[in-house]
């Protein structure tokens, strides 16, 4: 599964770097960070789909275990949702991800919801923020290195 979504995010990058890489020559600053952090958005949805199909085979798991021989077997909570893929337009909590994955500090310390780089992509798509070179360029570094980061836990 991480094969596919490595894929996946290395073809994302490919696309929105490039789209960047257009919104900084015309100095749209705002609108590259939005194209690198949409990378992030993106794939982290692919991650939360992984982790929320292990949980409901965990569960289902826990039933047949219990169908097979009730006698010796606690019965299990009712399982509520059969959702398969991550659906919801949210962020996935950075926990989900790192049930699936394993720690991720670069893609948790931009995803913190009272951080400044999630304020910052908030401010952009909310209130139509400017954002200067300067701090273009701290941002996309940060969101770059998070990227670098789910590459190279993806490749294992």
């Amino acid at each position: 599964m991480n094969k596919e979504i490595l894929e996946e995010l290395i073809e994302l990058e490919e696309i929105n770097i490039k789209l960047s890489t257009e919104y900084e020559e015309k100095q749209s600053y705002e609108m590259a960070f939005i194209a690198i952090w949409s990378i992030l958005e993106r794939i982290m949805k692919s991650i939360a789909s992984v982790e929320i199909r292990k949980r409901l085979r965990l569960n289902i798991d826990d039933w047949v275990k219990y169908l097979n021989d009730p006698e010796k077997v606690e019965k299990p909570d009712e399982i509520r949702n059969f959702a398969t893929e991550y659906t919801s337009h949210a962020i996935p909590h950075i926990s989900l991800i790192e049930a699936a994955i394993g720690d991720v500090p670069e893609l948790k310390e931009l995803m913190n919801t009272k951080g400044k780089y999630r304020k910052k992509r908030n401010d952009i798509a909310h209130r139509a923020d400017k954002m200067s070179k300067a701090v273009y360029s701290d941002y996309k570094m940060a969101a770059c290195a998070a990227i670098d980061e789910l590459k190279r836990i993806l490749s294992k």
